[in-house]
């Protein structure tokens, strides 16, 4: 039978050769790398600029698999172009340039975008604070076409506006506008992408084509309710 003082007295005798067998191990490795060719600093980062281009590769991925994406994506696309929201703050930081409306949208697409009159009421900051808001529901979203580069989808959602004041025009004044669009909406994959946009749109798809085929005007250009809303 061992005694509790000799168990310890081996325990000890024990740790104390496995440290000093690892503080020769160390030594002798630290020992090896001198004398050193050079001084390297390292410069080590968790956060890359935004603004560092990163390209996408080839991505593995079955033909429905896709489809649900770009469908997926041209929704989100809808819902931040048209829905709007009783709030400033959120409203001009979604359609700012640099916003989400901006990045996923090519230049054309966006430079039609700042010309529609709901752009330029938000933005321009003639109502203090937004007193109504813009709903999107959609009906259906449909393959129109592909081409090597590009695929359109014809997409139909209803855009429901509920305005408490004269926003646009005397005749949405206590209103409930509520009218069916079709829009034709092409997309394409990016070869690059910014860094700070990999996370919203990590397989770099664009809007190169937004157009109304069926509802009139932009959904963002009304005209009133005796225009035809109801």
């Amino acid at each position: 039978m061992i005694e509790a003082s000799s168990l310890s007295s081996r325990l000890f005798t024990f740790v104390l050769a496995a440290c000093l067998t690892t503080l020769v191990v160390l030594i002798v490795t630290l020992a090896g790398m001198f004398p050193l060719e050079r001084a390297q600093i390292f410069f080590l980062t968790s956060r890359p600029a935004d603004n560092q281009i990163i390209a996408i590769q080839n991505f593995d991925m079955n033909r429905g698999s896709l489809d649900t994406y770009k469908q997926q994506f041209i929704r989100e696309y809808i819902i931040a172009r048209n829905q709007i929201m009783p709030s400033n703050h959120v409203m001009r930081a979604r359609w700012r340039v640099g916003g989400l409306v901006h990045s996923y949208s090519s230049l054309p697409v966006f430079q039609e975008f700042v010309r529609t009159r709901f752009w330029h009421a938000v933005m321009e900051g003639r109502h203090e604070p937004l007193t109504f808001r813009c709903d999107v529901t959609f009906d259906r979203i449909a393959p129109r076409g592909r081409t090597p580069d590009a695929e359109t989808f014809a997409v139909t959602f209803r855009h429901i506006c509920r305005i408490d004041d004269a926003f646009i025009t005397p005749d949405f004044a206590g209103q409930e506008c509520s009218k069916t669009f079709t829009m034709a909406v092409t997309v394409e994959f990016l070869p690059n992408i910014r860094w700070d946009e990999r996370l919203d749109n990590p397989l770099g798809l664009r809007v190169i084509g937004y157009t109304t085929e069926d509802g009139g005007n932009d959904p963002l250009n009304p005209l009133g309710i005796s225009e035809g809303c109801n």
